[in-house]
């Protein structure tokens, strides 16, 4: 089971810069299903249907070709952002300015990574993703980083 798995939903066309994102995530410790890592050979539907029902949590990356496709009944990003927001756990991420959320998702406050310098190391980057770290934290435990970070911190202040 991937509860434990933050779902990255995005428009292709977005790959460069949700890739950053994805970096961004994984550096700070997040678990994150990135559907272009999907090894071939599998049937890639039934992979991203099982990873998403299974997911903690939904991040989608909102820009012009997302909001686009989500417009269409039958897109992926439809699909996926429905069943974050369904879940409770939609984390929505804008790249692109002056963009209008199709409903019924524009009601949920989004991280505005337009004018983001793609450095993994970015502090804005955590305060736009607290939220998610700080439910992630409280229900599921602690990140990869922190752990590490409480180790350190611990050894320190015990010598």
């Amino acid at each position: 089971m991937n509860d434990r798995e933050v779902f990255l939903s995005y428009a292709r066309e977005d790959q460069a810069r949700v890739k950053q994102i994805l970096e961004a995530l994984l550096k700070r410790g997040f678990p994150v299903f990135f559907d272009r890592e999907m090894i071939s050979g599998v049937e890639w539907e039934k992979v991203l249907e099982s990873r998403l029902q299974d997911a903690y949590a939904v991040v989608v990356v909102w820009s012009s070709h997302s909001v686009k496709k989500a417009t269409q009944e039958s897109g992926w990003i439809l699909r996926e952002a429905t069943i974050g927001l369904e879940k409770g756990r939609l984390f929505p991420i804008q790249i692109e300015s002056g963009l209008t959320i199709p409903e019924p998702f524009k009601h949920i406050q989004a991280a505005h990574l337009s004018e983001w310098n793609p450095d993994v190391n970015d502090s804005e980057f955590d305060r736009k993703i607290s939220l998610l770290r700080a439910l992630w934290v409280s229900e599921q435990g602690l990140l990869k980083d922190e752990k590490v970070w409480r180790i350190r911190l611990k050894t320190r202040t015990d010598t």
